[in-house]
Formats: structure tokens, sequence, C-alpha cells
């Protein structure tokens, strides 16, 4: 089964049509030290396409800095850069999108209805 949910930040330059949104995220995908033995976030950024009407719900909750929850399939997309190089990207066909906010009791996110 090819299903993915994801937690991350939305990121600038989010592309809004009447029925698809292309969009990016940066999800918090582990941690790692420092050479003064501190540790940093490890973050990796995301494209995401969300191919249903965007209404106005949809279109508020895609502004950059919003916290979101992303349930769609993992997919990839390939293409020629203008020196010829190949370049390969993973991205996720959502289904659904969600509000979250961090719930400091838990410390988790959860979901905002």
């Amino acid at each position: 089964m090819n299903q993915i949910i994801i937690d991350g930040c939305v990121q600038k330059n989010t592309n809004l049509m009447a029925e698809i949104a292309s969009f990016n995220i940066s999800a918090k995908t582990g941690v790692f030290k420092l050479t003064n033995n501190s540790d940093k976030n490890r973050f990796t950024y995301i494209r995401v396409i969300y191919p249903k009407d965007i209404t106005p719900y949809i279109e508020e909750l895609l502004t950059s800095g919003n916290m979101v929850r992303i349930y769609g399939k993992l997919d990839s997309e390939q293409y020629e850069t203008d020196k010829g190089k190949i370049v390969y990207n993973k991205i996720i066909c959502a289904d659904k999108i969600l509000k979250i906010r961090f719930n400091k009791e838990t410390d988790q996110y959860e979901e905002v209805i």
C-alpha cells in the first residue's frame, strides 16, 4: 500500500490554480550533532501536489508558515536541466490536508478541527 502521512511547515511560493495546488513543505526528518556536541534538527524539503478544488479553506491553509498534516501517496518526477543533467525528485500527491498545532502536554502535533 502506498500511503504516507507527513507533518510539515508550508514554505513560500505556493502555486494555487482552480483545481490543483503545488507547494513545498519542510519536514523534520531527524537530528544531528554539531561540532560543539549540541543537537540540531534536520529538515527535508518536499514538493506536494494537491489535485483537487482549491477552496478558501485550502487557500488559507497553504499560507507560508502554517503547519499542516498531509495524507497522500509518494510519487516521483524527473526533468532535465539546461545543462543536460537529469534531476529526480520525490513528491507527495495529497488526498487530504489538515492544519495541525503542537500540544506541549503530549509533545506531539495534533489536528485542528
